[in-house]
């Protein structure tokens, strides 16, 4: 009996001392990827994707990026940009300018170029291109940019070239006398406008700065004519009193004036032989200030028989040496600032 149980005895226990296994089954999650709202792309202007368009048939070189740029190869066009309807900008002037398209044009082998504009590949920097604009006997007038607020075409001469024909005593002496600043206005007061005319031609006026509509001087021909009545400065005093020789005032009349007469006849020094054989119609003349106590003797040299207004006006500047003079087309009616002295 006892030889029975102990086998049975040691079943139990090894039975009873082994490790419980617990068996799980595998279960496999499958998760879905979050869901996403696409954006949608950007559409362009008709202009943006025409101006595109034409850039990219240029060639290879250059491209319309979608942010507005303008890209030649890898570097960035300077100064340019495009909007989003295709407007195209110039900027590092002093304003910004808006093109037209047609005035802008791309290639491989030129660049870019911009009508009316050049671009300095060392700085780039934008300024305006150089236009001269050429009279019959050979005066230049450079044109500079629109003139803000005056009509289409009214741009400001920016410099007056004398004729290459000319030698460099004439050069020199014809760019002292159509410099503003020789007869007493400030640096400044006034400039030089190229106006178009409605016949396809033009004409160049001196105007004052502060006010286009006054017009001292009108050239004609190879010279200027100037107008005596708009000489004045900011006071009401003729300009000339800020240039020429000035003569003492007392009462309205030169404080000598028998020393003013004898130099009137030596005013115009070599000239003066010349002027009295030529023009008889030759008289002196005192600017007056308004205040009565100073003038400034001039010359005036009738061209024709003196009734017309036209003729030279002849004046010393205050270095005594030199002779100044302007062809004036206005002088029937002399103005209340001029005296006659002779």
């Amino acid at each position: 009996m006892n030889k029975i149980l102990l086998p049975l005895l040691a079943l139990i226990l090894v039975a009873c001392a082994s490790p419980k296994v617990t068996v799980v089954s595998e279960v496999t999650v499958t998760s879905s990827p979050p869901t996403t709202t696409p954006i949608p792309t950007p559409t362009l202007h008709p202009q943006f994707i025409d101006l595109q368009a034409q850039i990219a048939a240029s060639g290879e070189r250059f491209t319309l990026t979608s942010d507005g740029t303008i890209q030649d190869g890898a570097k960035t066009v300077p100064g340019l940009s495009v909007d989003k309807t295709g407007a195209i900008t110039l900027r590092g002037l002093s304003s910004q300018v808006m093109l037209d398209a047609a005035d802008v044009s791309f290639d491989d082998e030129k660049g870019v170029s911009v009508k009316g504009y050049t671009l300095d590949e060392a700085t780039g920097l934008w300024g305006v291109a150089q236009e001269i604009v050429l009279t019959p006997s050979g005066i230049g007038f450079e044109l500079g940019a629109q003139i803000e607020g005056q009509p289409e075409g009214v741009r400001e001469v920016v410099d007056i070239l004398p004729s290459s024909m000319w030698n460099t005593e004439k050069k020199a002496d014809y760019e002292e006398r159509i410099d503003p600043t020789t007869y007493g206005f400030a640096e400044g007061e006034t400039r030089f406008v190229y106006i178009p005319t409605e016949d396809g031609k033009y004409r160049v006026e001196l105007q004052r700065t502060s006010d286009p509509a006054d017009v001292i001087a009108v050239f004609s021909s190879n010279d200027f004519v100037w107008k005596i009545s708009e000489m004045v400065d900011e006071g009401g005093d003729l300009v000339f009193l800020n240039a020429g020789l000035i003569v003492e005032m007392r009462g309205g009349v030169p404080v000598n004036p028998s020393t003013t007469r004898s130099a009137g006849s030596r005013l115009v020094d070599g000239f003066y032989e010349a002027i009295q054989r030529n023009f008889p119609r030759h008289q002196l003349y005192i600017f007056v200030s308004k205040d009565g106590k100073r003038g400034v003797q001039f010359n005036f040299t009738a061209t024709g028989d003196g009734t017309d207004g036209k003729g030279y006006i002849y004046f010393r500047d205050v270095d005594r040496k030199t002779v100044r003079y302007i062809y004036v087309e206005d002088f029937v009616n002399t103005p209340s600032f001029v005296q006659r002295l002779h």
